[in-house]
């Protein structure tokens, strides 16, 4: 018994979030509302003994049930949420002798959460938890049992790492159950990956006997009412009980709000307790500020950095000025005149000759007169003194 309580303790910390509604990555920022709701489905057709080994039920025995879960979950202060559930479960025992029912509201429960640390790379959280048992057990009750009929009180912490790609994570904590039921101790591990809109998670999840049955002498009166009723399925009210269940999960993500889980695990491992396998899904829908205190990081995808190009500005082609000659004004007028062959040799009065003088010194270059125009002649008479 020993020795498979340890193997119990140790394997949870190989590798689920609950089965139930409650989401193991939750969101702290101020104002944030989370809702879920969950759908779980077990069947069994064989129980663990106190040694540890599988025992069938009897020929043509089995049990099932069915827990729809409704939480609510928000969030007055950062880092501080307070939530509340209801499940409704709806067993089913079949026998040689006749097949029982029951369908109630059989579990409320209170809690409050609150986020200790967070970093990029970590974060930690603790929860508290009351659960009322609406509907208390009876020795005398001819319905299949669907809860363990007692109040509980539940306290575990939450450590998550995140690594981008994935999110490893561990649990452990508490459950003081009343009715004279034993004191659990409850645990879990896991990993989930992320991808773009979805996410592959697996994990296991369990619990094990600290505080022994106040009927741990009298056994018989338990296994005499279960099999009574439930078919002879250990699935609640077993004595010490210890179990370790598998589970394997996908999310969708339709948006940052809305969310779809799916879910499927078996029984590895365990004693005084059922043994089987679960389905379920889940759905979630939030609202609220989801950036400033989440328990898990959201995955840093950052777009590769593009240097930011200077675009260097397209030289303006300069206008030359253009005279608007669009006026209605003859413009013959303003174009430049080509003197005729005549104008090429003007008479230059006595009176406007001007003569200059040298300057000391200075050499002077003889003016060497200008061919005269093609078709010209020009003579040059030498002035007589008088």
């Amino acid at each position: 018994m020993k020795n498979l309580k340890i193997t119990l303790f140790l394997c949870a910390f190989i590798l689920t979030p609950n089965v139930g509604a409650e989401e193991i990555f939750k969101n702290f920022s101020e104002d944030r509302f989370d809702s879920y709701f969950s759908a779980n489905y077990f069947k069994s057709t064989a129980n663990y003994s106190s040694q540890g080994t599988q025992t069938g039920l009897a020929s043509g025995s089995s049990y099932q049930i069915t827990d729809v879960n409704i939480l609510g979950r928000y969030v007055p202060y950062t880092d501080l949420g307070t939530f509340v559930s209801f499940n409704v479960g709806n067993s089913e025992a079949t026998d040689l002798v006749a097949t029982r029912r029951n369908s109630t509201l059989n579990i409320v429960t209170l809690g409050v959460d609150y986020q200790i640390y967070k970093s990029n790379s970590f974060s930690s959280y603790v929860d508290f938890s009351y659960g009322y048992a609406v509907e208390k057990f009876k020795v005398d009750t001819d319905s299949s049992l669907n809860s363990d009929g007692a109040d509980q009180i539940k306290v575990q912490m939450t450590a998550i790492y995140n690594f981008d790609s994935f999110s490893p994570y561990a649990r452990g904590g508490i459950n003081y159950r009343r009715e004279g039921l034993s004191t659990l101790m409850t645990y879990g591990a896991g990993v989930e990956m992320h991808f773009d809109q979805v996410a592959l998670g697996a994990g296991l999840d369990g619990y094990l006997t600290i505080k022994d049955d106040t009927n741990t002498n009298q056994a018989y009166a338990r296994d005499f009412v279960t099999t009574r009723v439930s078919a002879g399925s250990k699935r609640f009210y077993g004595i010490n009980p210890n179990s370790l269940d598998s589970d394997i999960y996908m999310k969708f993500g339709f948006d940052k709000d809305i969310s779809f889980k799916i879910n499927g695990g078996y029984t590895l491992l365990g004693s005084n307790s059922a043994v089987g396998f679960h389905l379920g899904g889940a759905f979630a829908w939030s609202f609220g500020d989801e950036t400033k205190s989440y328990s898990r990081p959201a995955p840093r995808r950052t777009a590769p950095a593009v240097k930011e190009r200077r675009q260097q500005p397209q030289p303006v082609p300069q206008k030359r000025f253009e005279e608007d000659t669009n006026d209605g004004v003859n413009q013959d007028y303003f174009k430049p005149v080509q003197p005729s062959k005549d104008d090429y040799i003007q008479q230059m009065d006595d009176d406007h000759h001007i003569s200059t003088k040298p300057l000391p010194g200075a050499k002077v270059k003889k003016a060497v007169p200008e061919p005269p125009p093609e078709g010209y002649e020009v003579k040059l008479k030498k002035k007589k003194r008088k």
